[in-house]
């Protein structure tokens, strides 16, 4: 198979993993998945084991689409103290997010797995810690007019104007952008399948 030209599928419409993908040079097709979150978010409470059960819901539910297909789903989970706590969806709750993370530690879970006809082939998680700088009302007013970390796990964009509030990552920065693309790219190494998605233009 390492010697045949593959297309991955990706079951995510988030534009940065796409961007990821395309940088690293893959070839691969989009197919977002239909997926009910909220079951598995009340279901689920920790983090960890969240973030790879949402990765391989995802996969599953595109997989029966593209038979024989490598399909490829990740999602991350935010988490404050041990506790996940959701995108915020309005500026009252993204204000309110990046409040509570002045000064502190927070931690992003990041679940990624890879399935072929229902066959999850990986499931695997990547975490990193990230330290923010204390924040002043106008630095947090200011960002939240911006509308730049609505939607987003952690309430604001590493690879943006967010980065000003980092003061430190331990782990892999690309967990932070939502794909671990340096264990994902080195299991399909493992297995002789990287050449064979990767263009070779």
């Amino acid at each position: 198979m390492s010697g045949s030209e593959q297309t991955l599928i990706l079951a995510s419409g988030s534009g940065i993993r796409r961007q990821l993908l395309e940088q690293a040079g893959f070839r691969f097709r989009v197919d977002p998945a239909d997926l009910d979150e909220a079951e598995l978010q009340t279901r689920i409470a920790d983090p960890r084991r969240l973030a790879v059960e949402l990765a391989q819901a995802k996969a599953r539910a595109v997989a029966p689409r593209h038979p024989g297909a490598l399909v490829l789903g990740s999602d991350q989970v935010f988490s404050l103290d041990g506790r996940v706590v959701a995108k915020p969806e309005d500026r009252v709750a993204l204000a309110a997010k990046l409040r509570a993370m002045s000064g502190r530690t927070h931690r992003f879970d990041c679940g990624f797995a890879l399935v072929r006809d229902q066959e999850v082939l990986l499931a695997d998680l990547d975490s990193v810690e990230v330290d923010f700088h204390r924040l002043g009302e106008d630095e947090i007013a200011a960002y939240v007019a911006l509308g730049e970390g609505l939607g987003c796990a952690g309430g604001y964009r590493l690879e943006e104007r967010g980065l000003r509030f980092v003061k430190a990552v331990r782990g892999n920065q690309f967990t932070v952008y939502g794909l671990p693309m340096i264990p994902l790219m080195g299991w399909l190494r493992d297995q002789g399948l990287l050449d064979g998605y990767l263009k070779k233009d």
